[in-house]
């Protein structure tokens, strides 16, 4: 089976603006022919202004100033690309939480697709739907930056500077919201640990539940490891035929799956 995921839904962490054309004004095709009864200001919306034999003395001797002030800029910036940068730049965008947003997306296209239900009910299935969303984003973004005619984003810096942005950094984007779910997930386990221990009379000393929260953790982190990703890129007839390596041991996945999944 195929999994039919529609590209116009994975937007690999980004909303892209297209950039504005600006408007030949001497390229007649591109406007109504002009009639005699018509002004240019009703053709191109333009008007027209007359100066003073002062004004133009003035406006000459202020550009003769501005050419000796070397705090004056004369290097000419266009506001449509201005825009089109400021629309495209990265810290205009809450990172984590879009991604988190599309893994969810891309999770519940899987769980369709596949006929999963509840994320098959385990913690190695929960866990192999959530890696398959990060490989396909993380693929995406692979292809977006491969792309010869891809246009540029930026991040903007502490001091207001844009720089454009690398693919390791919307990767970088992307690992941070998958962490911060890895994070979120361990620390429930943990609580689940404490509430049985509170509520449940279990015996789960102090040690066993952070070992509990870290071996969460590191299931989440081996997910995602190369290995994994490369398995994840082939295709299957069902999904529980993607057989990750959580690096945990059958030990510790029964514990998980007994205190998270009973």
């Amino acid at each position: 089976m195929a999994l039919n995921i529609s590209s116009s839904q994975i937007y690999a962490g980004r909303y892209h603006y297209e950039k504005p054309q600006n408007v030949d004004l001497l390229d007649r095709s591109k406007f109504p022919a002009r009639t005699d009864m018509q002004c240019a200001k009703d053709v191109f919306g333009l008007d027209s202004v007359s100066l003073s034999d002062e004004g133009l003395a003035k406006a000459k001797d202020w550009r003769e100033y501005t050419k000796d002030n070397e705090k004056i800029s004369h290097n000419s910036v266009n506001p449509r690309d201005e825009l089109y940068k400021e629309l495209n730049t990265v810290n205009n965008i809450d990172t984590a939480s879009m991604f988190n947003c599309e893994i969810s997306e891309v999770a519940e296209q899987i769980e369709k697709e596949y006929g999963l239900g509840d994320r098959s009910g385990s913690h190695e299935g929960s866990l192999t739907v959530i890696a398959k969303a990060y490989q396909i984003i993380y693929d995406r973004i692979e292809e977006e930056f491969a792309d010869p005619d891809r246009d540029p984003t930026w991040i903007k810096q502490e001091d207001g500077t844009l720089v454009e942005e690398t693919k390791q950094d919307r990767i970088n984007a992307l690992n941070q919201a998958y962490n911060s779910r890895a994070e979120l997930a361990a620390s429930f386990a943990r609580s689940k640990a404490e509430i049985e221990v509170a509520f449940n009379k279990k015996n789960y000393s102090k040690d066993y539940i952070n070992e509990l929260q870290n071996k969460v953790m590191e299931s989440w982190e081996n997910a995602v490891s190369e290995k994994n990703l490369e398995r994840l890129r082939q295709k299957v007839a069902f999904f529980k035929d993607y057989k990750l390596d959580f690096g945990i041991g059958s030990v510790w996945s029964e514990r998980i799956n007994s205190l998270m999944y009973k």
